[in-house]
């Protein structure tokens, strides 16, 4: 339960009425939470395999580097990106279905 409600804080932060920065930090966040987690421990510990978001969110996610435009965020484009490929495709899948 612990992690739902981590996932949901960060969520909460990606959408798109908060300050790009913060999004940012939300993304990277979400990012370390899902790579840090322990998959093999003595006794087992809950691993997230996915993440549960509203289409809406995955929408603004996914639009994020294109928004990243000022002189001060154009240089964390390429590791938004990055990020964001590495969390749809590799670490965990991103849900893109509605709840």
């Amino acid at each position: 339960m612990a992690f739902l409600c981590t996932d949901c804080c960060y969520i909460e932060r990606l959408v798109e009425p908060e300050d790009l920065l913060a999004r940012i930090v939300a993304l990277f966040g979400l990012y370390t939470f899902h790579q840090s987690q322990p998959s093999t421990s003595t006794p087992s510990l809950h691993y997230v395999l996915h993440i549960d978001i509203p289409i809406n969110v995955y929408r603004a996610l996914i639009a994020l580097p294109l928004s990243l435009t000022d002189q001060h965020l154009l240089p964390l484009q390429r590791y938004v990106t990055t990020q964001l490929y590495f969390l749809e495709n590799y670490s965990c899948r991103m849900d893109r279905n509605l709840r």
